[in-house]
């Protein structure tokens, strides 16, 4: 954990964005995010809920298996929240979810949001491997991904019918699997 001025934990930093705790008044942000379209079909899923407090109640009922990671993207410069990141529940795949919210899509900052939430949760988490479930059209998302380090994973691609009535689509899959700590110290050490 990393002190700050702020009056949030942050978990890591980066040169542009900060992952810090995910706080109840950043639900308000993130249910913003979920009223936007191009969010929904980011994650096929069509979305109406009937209010703010029917959308939080939902994520915060405590018979909800709570997230393994979750952490608010914090713009450094002006402690601006810009978006969500996001480990699943211990039952499931340990899928990372990072949705950065509508303004500030397209500035860098999901590509360090990312790399920030890889780095911590192999440093934090007895994990292996990670994985994240990226729809075929959603082309930013594969590309922010891959620059990061995952790879096609066919295995873990699932059909399934597009929320928005066009049939089938594809999630594909991507992992990104724990560095080897003896391959890592010789690449930093010959600049590999």
């Amino acid at each position: 954990m990393i002190s700050d001025r702020s009056s949030r934990i942050f978990y890591t930093k980066g040169k542009i964005v900060g992952l810090t705790e995910f706080l109840l008044e950043d639900y308000r942000l993130f249910y913003q995010t979920w009223k936007d379209p191009s969010t929904q079909r980011n994650f096929n899923t069509k979305h109406d809920w009937e209010s703010y407090e029917h959308f939080l109640a939902m994520f915060t009922n405590p018979d909800r298996p709570p997230q393994r990671f979750n952490a608010t993207i914090l713009r450094l410069q002006d402690q601006v929240p810009v978006g969500r990141s996001s480990l699943a529940p211990a039952h499931l795949e340990p899928d990372l979810g990072v949705w950065i919210y509508e303004p500030f899509r397209f500035k860098g900052y999901g590509t360090e949001a990312v790399q920030l939430s890889v780095d911590f949760i192999f440093g934090e988490f007895d994990l292996d491997y990670i994985v994240a479930g990226i729809y075929e059209h959603n082309q930013p998302s594969i590309n922010l991904f891959t620059k990061v380090g995952f790879f096609r994973a066919l295995e873990l691609d699932e059909v399934e019918e597009d929320a928005f009535g066009a049939g089938k689509i594809t999630q594909l899959g991507f992992r990104i699997d724990r560095p080897n700590p003896v391959v890592k110290a010789r690449n930093e050490r010959f600049g590999g």
